[in-house]
């Protein structure tokens, strides 16, 4: 019969010398016993209720009866209401037009009722009786599941049928609802289709490959750059393999699928080999330590003319083994030149704030003071190596510019400051020459005048003392004293303390 949802297919065992017979029979039943029967797919099949046998083929000498006829109604197990002959022992869900419904009899047997033909439950796998009290729903569920499986039920059976076989089950009633039993069997039949097409998927496979390993154990045809059909069937047409398809017809597009498949692996074969040469190449010229990023094809060419990786390839693998090469490469160095750059980067930085630090501590002791000039600094400091490495930076801030920013820092200090120090020197008088007191002295007396807490400079007391020297100098109006006062402030008598190692 026709599976559910395919095109009408004959079963195997319907099929005997390529004529449509009965299952189990070996000649064509008697004419007289046939009756015509309509499948769910609508096709016409043809059975004989004495030998119980089914056949597509409409038996020769066959003549359906004349319409009407005596029907007895019945219900199914699952309330639907069906129909039956006992003349004809024929069973249909619908009444035949024209015929007419006689008393019934009390009972009729699980045979009688319409059953799809070519398909019989195993042996045993009904089980009958009264059926069982479950505990719960999903006990009555996995219950018709069970039912379904022991009866093998194949995807192709409809639903119609399927309840016909199984309803004299005890386990079939155990659902009340025809809409419970109806969507375990839409499940079931889900995962049994999908079960027979793996499983038929793989026979196939299995089919396959033992035909096609029958055509490469013959090394006449393997060494043959395009074998040849008829050479195959005279080579091989005695083996076991080569016989058990059916029809040369089924061998010939085997053969032609086998030949595809072996010319797919010969091309993936020589792909293969052609990749492993590429990666040789590519890898010949990570070694070749006369590349650079100015290295051109043509000069590549010439240093690998005699290079066996290079001659195993088709010129245009060469060149783009080698343009695919020169982007990683060039990849490569741009990345270490960012590595190089941004390290570059850092020490200038670094130099910077070290530079700093030494500016910041040569303000704290006084060595710069708001009017110091860079060029009277760099002759007391003479040989810095602070001031060398900034010196050496490519980009950044120059010493000069870090100078004034700290002279910068220190007038702001020093505005601030002077005030605080004429009000010591008010409260607190000190005689000040051009020559006195000398600077300890001087910051002694500034301290010990000191009433709050903000801790004045030594940088400003400094730069105090040496405006007041100059500015006297420059009183007295003698050029020689004018020239003395000018470089007062040039001049820096505070030694420089050893730094700190």
């Amino acid at each position: 019969m026709a599976g559910r949802g395919r095109g009408a297919v004959i079963p195997a065992w319907m099929k005997e010398g390529g004529k449509d017979v009965a299952p189990g029979s070996t000649a064509v039943p008697p004419v007289g016993a046939w009756t015509e029967h309509t499948s769910p797919d609508g096709r016409k099949y043809y059975y004989n209720a004495v030998l119980k046998k089914s056949s597509w083929t409409k038996p020769e000498g066959f003549a359906p009866p004349a319409a009407g006829g005596a029907w007895e109604e019945h219900k199914a197990p699952d309330g639907r209401t069906y129909y039956y002959n006992r003349a004809t022992k024929e069973s249909k869900w619908t009444l035949p037009p024209g015929c007419c419904i006689v008393a019934k009899p009390q009972s009729i047997s699980q045979a009688q009722r319409p059953q799809q033909p070519g398909f019989v439950p195993p042996s045993g796998s009904l089980q009958p009786g009264p059926t069982p009290q479950y505990a719960t729903t999903a006990e009555a569920r996995d219950a018709f599941r069970s039912l379904l499986r022991d009866c093998q039920i194949p995807s192709w059976l409809s639903w119609e049928h399927t309840t016909a076989i199984i309803s004299a089950d005890r386990r079939f009633g155990g659902l009340r609802s025809l809409a419970e039993r109806r969507q375990l069997f839409d499940e079931y039949i889900m995962a049994k289709s999908r079960e027979e097409g793996q499983e038929q998927a793989t026979h196939q496979q299995q089919f396959e490959e033992r035909f096609f390993a029958l055509l490469d154990s013959c090394p006449d045809l393997a060494d043959t750059s395009v074998p040849k059909f008829d050479d195959a069937k005279r080579m091989l047409s005695s083996q076991q393999d080569w016989n058990m398809v059916s029809t040369d017809e089924q061998r010939y597009d085997l053969f032609e699928k086998w030949i595809d498949r072996n010319i797919e692996r010969k091309q993936e074969e020589e792909e293969a080999l052609r990749q492993e040469r590429r990666q040789a190449l590519h890898d010949y010229l990570e070694g070749c330590s006369w590349i650079t990023l100015e290295t051109t094809w043509r000069k590549a060419q010439s240093m690998l003319e005699n290079v066996d990786e290079y001659l195993s390839l088709a010129k245009f693998d060469r060149i783009d083994v080698f343009d695919e090469f020169m982007r990683k490469y060039e990849e490569r160095e741009m990345s270490n030149r960012d590595v190089v750059e941004e390290l570059r980067i850092r020490k200038e930085r670094l130099n910077r704030a070290t530079l700093r630090r030494l500016f910041k501590n040569h303000l704290q002791q006084g060595i710069i003071h708001a009017k110091l000039r860079w060029k009277e600094f760099l002759k007391q400091m003479g040989s810095c190596e602070e001031i060398k490495s900034v010196e050496m930076n490519l980009t950044g801030s120059r010493p000069k510019d870090l100078f004034m920013d700290t002279i910068e820092e220190a007038e702001i200090m020093y505005e601030k400051e002077k005030p605080l120090i004429e009000s010591i020197i008010r409260e607190s008088p000190i005689e000040i020459t051009d020559s006195t007191p000398d600077l300890e002295s001087f910051k002694s007396h500034v301290k010990a005048g000191q009433k709050n807490k903000h801790d004045i400079a030594l940088a400003s007391i400094k730069l105090y003392l040496l405006e007041k020297q100059s500015m006297l100098l420059r009183e007295e109006g003698s050029p020689e004293s004018q020239k003395r006062g000018t470089a007062v402030l040039a001049e820096n008598p505070v030694k420089k303390k050893p730094r700190e190692s």
